[in-house]
Parts: C-alpha cells; structure tokens; sequence
C-alpha cells in the first residue's frame, strides 16, 4: 500500500507483513504455478496436435465434414440388426446383410477404403461408392442353391472407413453416407463382369450434346427360383431372364438454383442436391422418374443435357419377382438405391474435355437474347402497322435458326462463335431475300403464308411440349418431321382468307413469344426449351430418345417447373392477346400493302398518296368519304357513281 507521508507531501511504499516474502520465495512461487498450469493443460495441448479421434457414421445420416489438408478422416460405422446364423433365407428376415458406402466431393479426387476384420475394398474419384457384405453362404455366392445358410461375419462389431483426398495440399469438403440393406433387397452393381471388385454402384454418366447414365446389373442375396422350364440358374443369370423380374428406376432430381446467365456453382447448393438423392424413398419422393428398365435390357438411359444446370441421377432397383410373391409386405421392403451421380454438364474448374461453366455466359449468348428480346417486341408491338419490318423480323428469326441447325449439324466441329456469327449473317441474309421477294417478284401472298408459318412453328413447339411429345411415335425422326411440318403449314391455311387477321395474330403470339424467350435467358425458367427443345431434335443425336417430361409437369426434360414457367406461360397468352387488340384498334383498316402499288397503310393513305412506312407522321383520323348515286359529300361528282 502507499501513504502520504505528514508535512512532506512524498508517497511512502509499504508491504503489507502477510506477503512480505524475499525475493527467492517468489521466483519459486510463480516457477511452482506454472509448472502447475502446464501439467494441467498437457492433455490439452496433446489432443490438439494429434491425430482425430474416430467418429461414428450413423446409418443413413448423411455427415457433411471437410478433410484437412494433409490428413486422412477416419470413421466407424456399426451396421444395424446384424443377423445370427447359420440360417436359411427367410422373407421375413430384416437383418442386415451389406452396406453401401458413398463420399462425395464436387471438384477433387477422394480415396475411400472400407475395412471389415481382414476384408479391405477401395475406390478413387470424386463421386464414390462401395458395398461391403456383412457375411457369406455355405455356398457359392453366385450360384446360390435352396439348401445354402447364411452366417454374419464372425465377431463383427463395426466397419472403419478412411477417407482422404489425393490432392493433400488443400481442405476438401466432403459428403460421407452409409446405408445398410437387407437380403431382400437386389445388391446395386453385384453383377458387374468388368469391376475389380465383386460389386459396382456407382452410375457412369458419359455428357455430351446427351448424357448416358450406364450402371451394372444388380444382383439377388437369396436362392433364385426355377425357371419355366424347370432349371435352376446362377444369380446374375436369373436376373438376365425372366426368372427374377429385377426393375430400374432411373430418377433425376434439377436443382432450382441459379440461371443460364448465372449459374449457382457453390458447394452448398451442391450437397443440397445430393443429400436428397441418396435413400431409395427419398429418390422416389424427391426425383423425378425419367425412365423404366427391365433387367433384361441394357441397363443405360439417355438424357438431356443443360449445361449450367446442376442435376442429380440415381437409379432405384425394385425386386418385382419378391413384390408379387409377398403382396402384404410394404413395397418399399424391395428396393435399393445406386450411389447417386451428380453433373452441372460443364466442367466446375475448367478441367477435363467439358466446356468450362464459366465460359456458359458469353456476350454473343447475351447478345442475341437482346436481340431476340427487342425483335419480339417490335414484332408484337406495331408488326402488322410496318410490313416491310414484320417481314424482315419474321425472316430474321426464321433464318437464324435455320442456319444454326444447318453448322450444327453439317459442320460439328466449328466453335460456338464462329457459328453463332454465321447463323445471325444467315438471319439477315434471309431477311434480305425475302424483301427481294416482295419486291422484285411481287410475291404479297407467299410473304404472308411466310409470317404465318412461323406462327404454326411456334404452335407446333406448344404441342411437342405437352404430353403428346411424350409419345414414342415421335422418336421415329420421319414422322416427327412429317407432323411438325404439317403444324406449320396448317396454320396458314385455316386463316389465309383473312390476311388482315393472320398477319395480326402471327406477329402479336411470335413477337411475345420471342421476347419472353430473350428474357428467359436472364430469369432461368423453362419456357424457352419449349422452342430450344426442338432445336436441340433437330442438333443433337438421341435426343429423341432422352426426351422425357412435359410443360406444366414435375419435370420438363430435365427442368422443373414452377411458378415463375407458369407465370411466363400465362404472360405469353395474356401479352398476345392485348398486343392483337392493341394492333386491331390502331391498324383498324389497314391490308396486306402489295409490291406493285405505293406501301400504303390504309385505302385513305392510298387516296392522298401517303406511304406505309411514314405512317407515324402526325395526322387525324382518317376522314370518311360517303359516295352517293350522284357524287361525294365534297361536290365531286365521279363518273362511276
């Protein structure tokens, strides 16, 4: 403590006598303390620095964690209802009898090794998936006979799974799942003739202008029955006829994020999507069924490819024979899902033989959505007041499409630049020979069969869109072509006694329709792929057969739509029909203007001289001339009258 000495205004410094100690008894104090401190902060600072401890995988828990830079995760995994044996097979047993085991990751290569006692199974790359059985038969496993018991492995208690990723210099996140099945489920890749192991299921997607979705033949844990003919069969071979009746289910689950101008390549929107793919009930309640193979098929489904567009495949086996042997067991008893496979349809980090995802958006992609934008809006707005300009527009659109069909499928290898650029001077080099047409051979008619017929595009698109483009008539390119080409031409033919009327309606549905698919391009719906999924049949090979879904469906070959697709639809119907009354009130009396004659909008303007094209000079409504039996209402008298 400190006091203020009397009379002299110093402070004095005293120790209290408690604590008055020399100085050796400190130093030993606080030399005593903190080897106290370090003895207890030893186990501490220990665990710190080693290695993780073991963690436990929960069975279909799906357990996002991220792999340190330089280390290997290690969990253990106790498999649920683990029968006793030896025992004969029973459709009623519900014990485990294998396990499958997925990592993911979304750019980088992993290494999975599952461990059971001296059973040890690996597998690389950056979407894997093992199945690890839970004991064997007396028999072969192969060619399982009636007589055959099961038995758990001895002792089992749990199985060790490491991961790590074979790039250590970076942390990698990282999605980890675990499932066990029983044995009246069909095992996902038990069949697989050019596997390492004795299993494979993981999907195989091959993206190109389609993506091939291929998996291996599942395989039965039971005795099969006989066949028709009385012959017992091995397992794969029974489920290559007809004995066992094993169904694949093929489900694809689009995730909503993110747009073709702005495509949502982030991690969590990723593991999103797979963490509702991976249990059988939940690929049947989250996906959306693609398509159905029968096990005497090859087991391979095509579909279509969106790049930008994150999409989930997973396959569902169903055993159909045990399904119909046992009607009062529940249905989903009998399933077993494959390791599900996810792709944007683009390469995330710009490597491998995919185009780069961030390459999608491009100024000439944006250009021309601009472009396609603003011609639909002139089209809808005043195309009929302005022939000359809904003739080039019409011709414009129709030709630029054309050509691209044309470099796309002639010339495959020219780059997306190159032939975005050829297929827009296609556009005006079209639009140039159609107002020569007009012009030069005074062709009216033809030019507005012309504008009509891109109207019956867009009907047959609607069509094609619906549940009849569903039906396998049209895989047949023949009569695909044969019909849509009769849409087309129908069209014109119903209305081509009121040119007035069909250039009004041509011009106000395709003017919206082409606007609303420019803007498509930055909102991401799917009400463009009503158009682009008939060019994509007319560009891409088996597209015929990916094809699958409809408007206003839970899936529209490959896009889900929603509320904002049906928003676009409605706005397309709504935004032509008040574009066709807008049109009908300002070009009341205005035809069809003829080559041979002044461009002229109306009978009036055709009297007093005044051109088509000036037609927005300033004037008042046109002025009404009554002829009577004697003359005009202005005192002229006609020689007609």
């Amino acid at each position: 403590y400190q006091r203020r000495v009397h009379g002299t205004g110093k402070l004095e410094s005293k120790m209290a006598d408690w604590i008055r100690l020399p100085r050796s008894g400190i130093r030993g104090g606080l030399a005593l303390g903190t080897c106290v401190l370090l003895i207890s902060l030893w186990p501490i600072l220990v665990c710190a620095s080693a290695e993780p401890a073991n963690v436990e995988l929960k069975d279909a828990s799906p357990l996002l964690t991220t792999i340190p830079a330089g280390q290997t995760l290690q969990y253990v995994y106790f498999p649920p209802r683990v029968g006793r044996g030896p025992a004969p097979w029973n459709a009623s047993d519900s014990s485990s009898r294998w396990v499958r085991v997925d990592v993911y990751a979304q750019t980088a290569r992993l290494a999975l090794t599952v461990t059971l006692q001296s059973a040890v199974q690996r597998a690389h790359g950056s979407t894997v998936g093992l199945v690890q059985r839970l004991g064997s038969w007396t028999g072969d496993a192969s060619c399982l006979a009636a007589g055959d018991l099961w038995s758990p492995t001895d002792d089992i208690e749990q199985i060790t799974i490491d991961v790590s990723a074979e790039d250590n210099a970076t942390a990698v996140n990282i999605l980890l799942y675990a499932q066990a099945f029983d044995s009246r489920t069909p095992i996902p890749g038990g069949c697989c003739l050019t596997c390492v192991g004795d299993n494979d299921p993981a999907l195989h997607l091959d993206v190109q202008d389609v993506i091939t979705v291929a998996f291996s033949q599942a395989t039965i844990d039971y005795p099969p029955p006989p066949t028709q003919t009385g012959q017992y069969l091995c397992n794969c071979d029974s489920v290559a006829s007809e004995s066992v009746a094993l169904s694949y289910a093929v489900y694809r689950y689009d995730s909503p994020h993110g747009t073709p101008f702005n495509p949502d390549l982030s991690e969590s929107v990723y593991f999103e999507a797979i963490g509702m793919m991976l249990a059988p009930d939940d690929i049947v309640r989250n996906g959306v069924l693609h398509s159905t193979i029968p096990s005497t098929q090859i087991t391979a489904a095509t579909a279509s490819s969106h790049p930008g567009q994150l999409a989930v495949y997973a396959v569902v086996a169903t055993d159909a024979y045990l399904e119909s042997q046992y009607p009062k067991i529940s249905p989903t008893i009998f399933r077993a899902a494959y390791t599900a496979h996810a792709t944007y349809a683009c390469s995330v980090d710009g490597s491998g033989p995919l185009e780069s995802c961030a390459s999608l958006v491009n100024p000439i992609s944006t250009g021309l959505s601009v472009g396609c934008a603003i011609v639909g809006l002139y089209l809808a707005l005043t195309g009929h007041r302005y022939f000359l300009g809904e003739l080039a527009c019409i011709a414009i659109l129709l030709f630029t499409i054309a050509t691209h069909i044309v470099l796309a499928t002639q010339f495959g290898d020219l780059a997306f630049k190159a032939r975005m650029l050829l297929s827009g001077g296609g556009g005006l080099v079209g639009a140039a020979m159609m107002l020569a047409v007009w012009r030069l051979l005074h062709w009216s008619s033809i030019c507005l069969v012309f504008i009509a017929m891109s109207l019956g595009a867009v009907v047959a698109c609607v069509i094609f869109a619906t549940p009849i483009g569903t039906w396998t008539v049209w895989q047949s390119n023949l009569n695909f072509a044969t019909s849509y080409a009769c849409i087309c031409v129908f069209v014109p033919v119903i209305l081509i006694l009121r040119p007035r009327v069909l250039s009004m309606i041509s011009t106000s549905f395709v003017g919206i329709f082409a606007l609303l698919c420019g803007l498509d391009y930055f909102i991401g719906s799917s009400f463009s792929y009503i158009a682009l999924n008939i060019i994509d049949r007319a560009t891409m090979p088996g597209f015929a057969t990916a094809y699958s879904g409809y408007i206003f469906g839970p899936d529209f070959n490959g896009q889900p739509f929603g509320a904002v697709d049906e928003a676009m639809f409605l706005s397309w119907i709504g935004g032509s029909l008040t574009c066709l009354a807008l049109q009908n009130w300002v070009t009341a009396r205005m035809n069809i203007p003829s080559s041979r004659e002044p461009l002229c909008a109306s009978p009036e303007d055709a009297e007093e001289g005044r051109p088509l094209l000036a037609i927005n000079q300033r004037r008042g409504p046109p002025q009404r001339r009554m002829r009577t039996k004697y003359g005009t209402e202005d005192g002229y008298t006609s020689e007609t009258a």
